[in-house]
């Protein structure tokens, strides 16, 4: 399958959504903490919390109300705060993009992908909170990616290499109602048999998160699914269905699922255009970047030596652990590399002369 260009994402770098955190401050309300100087604000901070798509948490595999990491608001003032800290690498390494740069890239996705903006959309963003998305997405790529060259004839080799490359797989488009108990599997279940249409019913009824708001969609954000992908108890009942049809219940850790098969579409040839050229071309650099240029190390050595004041009283204490866990970090990985340079002197030292 075609790579896609891939926002990078560390666990320092925990969130792929922004809600208009730039490197200068910005937006109104208390000030949560600086940066350097720089401001977080209240406005920011709520205005990311609302789109913010995944929490760190404690997962025991049976309970589903699952303690966090801290609390979601610790965990939104460290993602702001990296975030920050990383925009100021790259204002001092030169590499911000412009907001022209940031059109030019959007317009590159919605060439790699017809349903880029809609995907973001489905998650609840605005076409502002897009672009800064991107502008975050460039920036890491520009820092991790310093220095790396990929040539056209490299670029030739991993195509040869990956003749699957270019073949887009067969894929499904579904509805999905969700019941987290018996009793409401059994209500949709009745529903259905008294002939409502299914969508109306997964869209009223479904326990699944934000069904109202993306009409019960599965997945919309990501487009067709490749069925290959899919769990396998789904894909044997979605290869075996046909478009419009509806799969018995399918049991799984959140309780019982059944799906209405909307579209499949047939595995089909992909046109090696400009556009993905130059995408498999970055995607190259980027692998070989996060292989050369560590990233994470650098991000939290900055974050280290940063003046970072949190102004929440709440949030000060959580703060100076995550601080003194960095620290402690940096020292084991210090001790780590004093001692394989120590291991590879000895080795050095202890051979013949012949061998030297």
């Amino acid at each position: 399958m075609m790579i896609r260009k891939t926002t990078l994402m560390a666990p320092l770098l925990a969130a792929a959504v922004l809600a208009g955190c730039g490197g200068g401050g910005g937006g109104g309300g208390e000030v949560l903490a600086t940066v350097q100087g720089d401001s977080i604000t209240v406005d920011q901070f709520n205005n990311y919390l609302g789109v913010k798509p995944t929490v760190r948490v404690i997962d025991n595999s049976q309970v589903r109300e699952l303690p966090l990491e801290g609390n979601l608001a610790f965990q939104t003032v460290r993602d702001l705060v990296s975030r920050t800290v990383l925009y100021q690498m790259a204002k001092d390494e030169k590499m911000m993009p412009t907001p022209d740069e940031v059109n030019k890239e959007l317009e590159f996705q919605k060439d790699l992908d017809p349903n880029f903006i809609r995907g973001y959309q489905a998650r609840g963003l605005t076409i502002g909170q897009i672009r800064e998305e991107i502008r975050f997405a460039l920036v890491q790529e520009r820092l991790v990616t310093k220095g790396i060259e990929v040539s056209e004839a490299d670029v030739d080799q991993w195509l040869k290499a990956n003749p699957n490359a270019l073949v887009q797989p067969a894929s499904v488009e579904m509805t999905w109602v969700l019941a987290t108990t018996e009793p409401r599997k059994a209500e949709i279940d009745r529903e259905i048999k008294l002939g409502k249409p299914f969508k109306d019913v997964a869209v009223q009824m479904s326990q699944a998160p934000n069904a109202a708001m993306v009409n019960a969609k599965f997945l919309p954000e990501r487009g067709p699914l490749p069925i290959s992908a899919l769990p396998p108890a789904l894909r044997s009942k979605v290869t075996a269905a046909q478009p419009g049809t509806v799969t018995d219940w399918i049991q799984s850790s959140e309780g019982w699922a059944k799906f209405l098969i909307d579209a499949k579409n047939p595995e089909k040839k992909i046109d090696l255009t400009p556009i993905r050229r130059e995408n498999i071309r970055r995607n190259l650099a980027l692998q070989r970047g996060q292989r050369a240029n560590d990233i994470q190390m650098r991000l939290a050595d900055r974050i280290r030596e940063t003046e970072i004041v949190i102004k929440r009283e709440s949030l000060k204490e959580l703060w100076k652990r995550f601080d003194e866990m960095l620290k402690a970090q940096a020292d084991q990985a210090a001790k780590q590399a004093e001692k394989a340079r120590a291991e590879s002197s000895s080795s050095i030292s202890t051979q013949p002369d012949s061998d030297r």
